[in-house]
């Protein structure tokens, strides 16, 4: 199985939080944020310095990056955050596999 992306928790001052940083093998495109707008509520702002998106899936992890960087960060809800992880990285590693 072809590896798309490395995940690793992301450090937050916050004691409990499930976040995580997945590093991916190709930089944020519009190719890209066409799948992930179909996956959940994306928001886009061009207008930044560091145009950024933000996104919320249906089951309610969120997620943010940076336009022509490499970086994705979910957060995970408490309750079932291991099984909520799990999915999103299947949908993640299907979005990733299917990109030109």
């Amino acid at each position: 199985m072809k590896e798309y992306f490395t995940c690793k928790k992301a450090e937050n001052c916050f004691a409990n939080a499930k976040s995580f940083h997945y590093l991916l093998k190709r930089p944020i495109d519009e190719a890209m944020l066409e799948k992930f707008a179909d996956w959940g509520n994306l928001t886009v702002k061009r207008n930044f310095r560091r145009p950024f998106f933000m996104m919320e899936t249906a089951y309610g992890v969120k997620v943010k990056g940076i336009l022509n960087d490499v970086i994705v960060k979910a957060g995970f809800a408490d309750d079932g955050w291991e099984d909520q992880k799990q999915e999103f990285e299947q949908q993640l590693f299907g979005i990733l596999e299917k990109l030109p």
